[in-house]
């Protein structure tokens, strides 16, 4: 069979639409992939942005009020150093514990700090079927 015989079969069935629908499909498909996962990256940047804002601003207090708390002690006690001692074995008996339960801290932790739940998956169906529609 001749090339020109076997190209007037192909566009008689519409072979060249159909590969030129099916990769405009894998395309856009594509896109919409890229689109989902570049929407739940951003999200959760954005989530980690606010914690980490938070634990800043959490860290700072606790600080400053560590500080004073220690100044106010040192006053009590008229010794420079007693404040800062007892504060800081407040916090190391505060350690202790976690010290001691960091596998069951890990496994709480774990459980809500994930990047990709067995939800996502649903999620991303989900937004698809709206998009269809």
């Amino acid at each position: 069979m001749s090339k020109s015989k076997k190209n007037d079969i192909l566009t008689k069935f519409g072979v060249e639409k159909l590969k030129d629908r099916l990769f405009d499909y894998f395309d856009a498909h594509l896109d919409l992939v890229k689109f989902d996962i570049e929407d739940s990256v951003s999200d959760k940047i954005a989530n980690a942005s606010v914690i980490l804002i938070s634990v800043l601003s959490v860290s700072a207090f606790l600080f400053f009020s560590s500080f004073f708390v220690a100044i106010l002690i040192n006053t009590l006690f008229e010794n420079p150093y007693s404040g800062f001692g007892i504060v800081a074995l407040f916090y190391f008996l505060i350690t202790i514990p976690i010290i001691f339960l960091k596998k069951p801290i890990k496994k709480l932790l774990k459980k809500h700090i994930t990047l990709v739940d067995d939800d996502t998956p649903k999620k991303w169906k989900k937004k698809r079927k709206k998009r269809k529609v």
